[in-house]
């Protein structure tokens, strides 16, 4: 005969023995935003983002042009209408370039869709192959060293109160909200979420000194927000978020 109370008993033991670990129940970490999304958007915020792809794609010309084009072009950046500005060796090099822009271009907006940009078109620009600056901004801009702050100077810059909540408030999107049946999985989780927020506020908070003390050291400014930056984009002289805003609200397929 089998003693169903003491198969009851074995169960019961066997189930103490294993790990206390509840998986989060919706409803529960309301506030809580996972990295995939914060990253993103700080990176977005603070113009790293779209100038990562740029940098992507203006690497990989060679392999989408190939020769003889790869060696006799070099492109120098993407405008505020979506062109990449061509460095091209001679007037012979573009004209061949013109006669298989189709072609070139079906091959640059496939590669521009595969790092996340859209590309319009293409420009020549027959003054830069050899790196040679041909208007002060540009002197300015790529020649001419910009000087860059001590750790010293840097965290002597005063911040605003209105800064200081703003640094606070990146530290929002990582707050998770207790839970009653806690774990150490729960408790690992919060830790590593804590250290994390800290990182990202302390990176916040770095950005914003940074960006006071350029504009007090005659750092260029964005021609359409007012913006300090160490790299402006296209003729009309714009910042990295200003440029990617105008990407984005551009009907063009393929960006995302």
């Amino acid at each position: 005969m089998v003693d169903h109370g003491k198969e009851k008993s074995k169960d019961k033991a066997e189930g103490s023995n294993k790990p206390a670990i509840e998986p989060l129940r919706k409803g529960k970490g309301r506030n809580f935003q996972p990295i995939a999304k914060v990253l993103p958007k700080l990176l977005r915020q603070l113009g790293i983002d779209n100038r990562l792809k740029e940098h992507t794609f203006l690497h990989l010309w060679p392999h989408i042009v190939g020769e003889p084009f790869a060696s006799r072009t070099r492109p120098l950046f993407i405008d505020s209408d979506g062109n990449v500005v061509i460095a091209v060796k001679d007037a012979s090099t573009g004209q061949e370039i013109s006669f298989a822009k189709a072609d070139l271009l079906k091959k640059l907006k496939q590669a521009a869709r595969g790092v996340g940009i859209s590309i319009n078109g293409m420009r020549f620009d027959m003054k830069r192959y050899f790196e040679k600056a041909t208007s002060d901004e540009f002197a300015y801009q790529f020649q001419v060293p910009l000087p860059e702050p001590t750790e010293a100077e840097l965290y002597a810059i005063e911040l605003s109160v209105d800064e200081a909540l703003q640094i606070a408030a990146v530290a929002t999107n990582f707050t998770i909200e207790p839970q009653s049946n806690s774990d150490e999985h729960h408790d690992s989780t919060g830790a590593d979420f804590s250290r994390l927020a800290i990182r990202m506020r302390t990176l916040y908070e770095k950005e914003l000194r940074l960006k006071k003390w350029r504009l007090a050291h005659n750092y260029p400014v964005c021609s359409q927000c007012g913006d300090v930056t160490s790299r402006l984009h296209g003729a009309n002289l714009i910042c990295p978020l200003c440029f990617a805003t105008g990407m984005l609200e551009m009907p063009r397929g393929g960006y995302t």
